[in-house]
């Protein structure tokens, strides 16, 4: 009998990580691609689970699924967002065009307000998917040649799952028995995951924030120039 509502065999394989991404790779790939990985991951895991909680967003609409058009409008805006940070300074030391100045004043403090929400809800994120029952973590960056691996997990076999501590196994049993022998399916994450997951889109939109803070000051100061 069919212990959970997706069967691991039919398993999408683009849920599972394979390569360790590193920071460049990381930067390419950007922040929205990134994290909203680990958002599809998440949303599998509550459809297999038939849980409703808790519930993640994602940094965009499309991108990190697996869908190559929402990938590429997700590569499009964040390479775009790079470009316009780099630029944004030499337009607020050099343009004296007053109609320029305010509205490259007002995208600034936008896109630093979408920055500084995005941070949040990475780590808002990370919160919730810690406190869920069917993730688990190791401190290996591996697990079986994967950044993250699914278990399907039955009342038959929470003793035999060696990377879980105790606790989580006890827990995991009460939840078997609350579920009436339901299983549950479990996704194991190694450390690389949560670094280019989690960490690397922080430190991407980190740098974006920093770049538009600086391009706002230096506006602010322009205008006054040219006001005055």
């Amino acid at each position: 009998m069919d212990t959970t509502n997706t069967d691991l065999e039919e398993r999408p394989s683009h849920r599972l990580e394979v390569r360790d991404k590193g920071s460049l790779a990381s930067f390419r790939e950007g922040p929205f691609i990134g994290h909203n990985t680990l958002v599809t991951h998440a949303e599998f895991l509550k459809v297999a689970n038939y849980n409703q909680e808790p519930r993640v967003f994602r940094l965009l609409p499309v991108g990190g699924a697996s869908n190559f058009i929402g990938d590429v409008f997700s590569l499009i805006i964040w390479y775009f967002m790079c470009v316009y940070s780099c630029c944004v300074i030499p337009i607020a030391c050099y343009c004296d065009n007053t109609v320029i100045n305010i509205a490259n004043a007002a995208v600034l403090c936008v896109l630093l307000m979408y920055y500084i929400i995005g941070i949040y809800t990475i780590t808002r994120n990370k919160t919730k998917l810690k406190r869920m029952l069917c993730v688990a973590e190791t401190t290996a960056d591996r697990y079986q040649g994967y950044q993250n691996y699914f278990f399907e997990v039955g009342s038959n076999n929470t003793e035999q799952l060696t990377f879980l501590n105790m606790k989580h196994r006890k827990k995991l049993r009460q939840e078997i028995v609350i579920r009436k022998g339901k299983g549950m399916v479990v996704m194991l994450c190694a450390r690389s995951y949560w670094r280019s997951r989690i960490i690397y889109p922080i430190i991407c939109l980190a740098v974006l924030s920093l770049f538009n803070l600086i391009g706002v000051i230096v506006q602010l100061e322009t205008m006054k120039r040219v006001k005055g």
